[in-house]
């Protein structure tokens, strides 16, 4: 009986090293530096036509106990693995200019974690679907494509299941990240149930940063009083607004005040702030005009995601395009087109569910489950403010009070922190939407700080 549990064993731990090793890359084409550590980037076939790109690397410090943090984009409709993986959080980093010339990342998430990044949903960057239902997406469905994702990705790595899991994202992996992780909390619970706790995984929680949680207090509904608060327009324009009670809704998540008064205050409130440059995704340093030639970096992504605009990401998607790269990341032959950073039918298309993700906050903070939420301070789209008042709502104990987080040899403020017990708020000072990636060795630091055991 013994042997031929250990011969089922030895014949699974095959299956899965064979799985795993015909995706692992052994060198990125044409670049002169290379990631170090072992990665892996293949195609998981999560249905009879549905294909997901992850891309996973293994820890720089010691692979076999430490966290696995996934990572996600959000948009909805942008590319983890460009925007996240080779321009943020990976071991890779394309240059100052976004051009595909990668450099070591000093601030890698993979420092003290392994680190997968996965294109989702199916349609965005190498994940590609064969029919036109596999584009219709919404956050349930998501959810249920990246479990599938991740149950795959377990199957390869089983020795993974008890290493500590983080879900992460930035925007609207807001909404991502916290869906997957109430999906795997339920079918954990499942597992447990049913006595297969084999199958179970060690959930600890999420971190977003500039997240959507809630639409009441978020983009474009709040941009009016942020602009007010940021003294860029007077008083009267949010007076104006809370007196004849007016709203706007991202999506048509909820329906809009239509009256004429309404609609000129906020017509004219754009006008004055986002037409004379202001960039609602970063405060402090506004958009340059149509006759300037040099716009702010985050905005590149921003105006591709709003406009379809050419930017210098697209030096990072020509050279994901090339089929050599595609053949060293394995990408599914069904990809047969260039790769592209965002996807905007995927934006448009969406169907943006109206409860968002506060609610999850609500069930994984009774269970215990960690969670942080880090917030550039000066983005206009998913804004601190907004974030403090759905905190407000749910009268949490504070157990860490407001309190600076000083870089002590640089003497320099990071920003500032507050906890709820299980819950962190992590300000980055001086930063936009984009904070989770543009200010690299303070999130790292929030990051291994959050997930150290």
């Amino acid at each position: 009986m013994a042997t031929t549990k250990l011969l089922a064993v030895l014949t699974i731990l095959g299956t899965t090293l064979a799985a795993r090793d015909k995706d692992l890359v052994t060198s990125l084409p044409n670049q002169a530096n290379q990631i170090k550590q072992k990665f892996w980037s293949g195609s998981y076939e999560i249905t009879t036509s549905k294909n997901i790109q992850y891309a996973f690397v293994e820890s720089k410090s010691n692979p076999a106990t430490d966290p696995l943090i996934v990572f996600l984009l959000g948009g909805p409709g942008v590319s983890s693995l460009s925007l996240g993986f080779f321009n943020g959080i990976g071991p890779l980093k394309a240059d100052s200019m976004g051009n595909a010339t990668f450099l070591d990342n000093p601030y890698s998430w993979n420092n003290k974690a392994n680190v997968m990044v996965i294109d989702n949903p199916c349609g965005v960057g190498y994940s590609i679907g064969e029919s036109g239902a596999d584009y219709l997406h919404n956050d349930q469905s998501v959810a249920e494509d990246l479990y599938l994702t991740m149950a795959r990705f377990y199957y390869d790595w089983p020795e993974l299941r008890g290493n500590p899991l983080y879900l992460s994202g930035i925007s609207y992996a807001g909404i991502y990240a916290p869906y997957l992780a109430y999906k795997i909390h339920i079918k954990n619970q499942e597992w447990k149930m049913n006595g297969v706790t084999s199958l179970m995984v060690n959930l600890k929680g999420f971190i977003t940063g500039n997240g959507a949680t809630d639409y009441e207090y978020e983009a474009p509904n709040s941009l009016i009083e942020d602009f007010v608060e940021f003294t860029l327009l007077p008083q009267s324009y949010l007076d104006g607004y809370i007196q004849n009670n007016c709203y706007f809704y991202w999506k048509n998540t909820r329906p809009d005040t239509n009256s004429t008064v309404c609609l000129d205050l906020y017509y004219k409130a754009m006008n004055l702030t986002k037409g004379a440059g202001i960039d609602t995704y970063d405060l402090m340093h506004p958009r340059y005009l149509p006759n300037k030639t040099e716009p702010h970096k985050l905005q590149y992504f921003l105006d591709k995601l709003s406009q379809g605009k050419a930017d210098t990401v697209l030096s990072v998607d020509e050279y994901l395009s090339l089929p050599e790269v595609k053949t060293a990341l394995h990408v599914n032959p069904l990809m047969k087109g260039p790769y592209s950073t965002v996807n905007n039918d995927i934006f448009k298309s969406y169907i943006v569910q109206r409860e968002a993700s506060n609610w999850i906050y609500d069930i994984f903070k009774q269970y215990g489950y960690k969670m942080m939420s880090i917030s550039g301070d000066v983005d206009a789209e998913v804004t601190l403010r907004g974030v403090w008042k759905w905190i407000r709502e749910r009268n949490w104990q504070v157990t860490k009070e407001w309190a600076p987080n000083i870089d002590e040899g640089e003497y320099r403020l990071v920003g500032y922190t507050q906890e709820w017990g299980n819950y962190t708020l992590a300000t980055i000072h001086g930063y936009g939407h984009g904070a989770i990636l543009e200010a690299g060795k303070d999130v790292t630091r929030l990051v291994e700080a959050f997930i150290k055991e």
